[in-house]
């Protein structure tokens, strides 16, 4: 979608500064160039700095879980879509596993799509959904035939969390997102 609306606005002639970050690292190097855009060097530094000081604390509590729980972040319901870079390196700064890191390198979402038996199969401690611009329904994921078998659903550990504080690549993500991540796998590692 924001191809089209790049893609329509570089017609009309109108100047255009495109970013698709897809990894935490890529988020750090778009707030540091919006920074220097806005001649704002400075203050782009100490936001970083303490976005890392934020994330560094986080991974130090995390450390101290007694296991790290395995996760399936599920992105999109249908098809089923793991989570984007991003999200799978906060859900490992936050404590857990992810079960697709092979996927996380997709850029398009359909390069992030798992079935539904790979994922039984993986049997993830702890299922986080966001489903961009759309309400979670947990009763359906639950219900998905064969997923009863699926550790996550067996002990209760199915999560919603606001694609506004995770799907975006900015200061959500890095702020309230990691933090409801840690806040959960914090309950699944007992």
């Amino acid at each position: 979608m924001q191809a089209e609306i790049t893609k329509e606005a570089i017609h009309r002639g109108l100047p255009v500064l495109n970013f698709n970050q897809r990894s935490v690292g890529e988020i750090f190097d778009f707030i540091s160039l919006i920074a220097r855009l806005v001649n704002q060097q400075e203050k782009g530094k100490q936001l970083l700095a303490s976005y890392e000081a934020e994330l560094q604390t986080i991974a130090n509590s995390a450390a101290a879980f007694a296991r790290r729980p395995r996760v399936f972040f599920e992105e999109w319901n249908d098809p089923l879509i793991s989570g984007i870079q991003w999200v799978e390196e906060l859900i490992e700064i936050a404590g857990g596993e992810t079960i697709f890191p092979e996927l996380r390198l997709g850029r398009k979402a359909k390069e992030r799509v798992a079935s539904p038996e790979q994922i039984i199969e993986r049997n993830p401690d702890v299922i986080i959904a966001s489903w961009c611009g759309m309400k979670v329904n947990k009763e359906t994921i639950c219900s998905r035939p064969g997923w009863d078998r699926i550790s996550a659903i067996r002990h209760g550990h199915v999560y919603e969390i606001l694609s506004s504080h995770i799907l975006q690549p900015g200061p959500a993500c890095l702020t309230d997102g990691v933090r409801e991540l840690h806040r959960i796998l914090a309950q699944a590692a007992g």
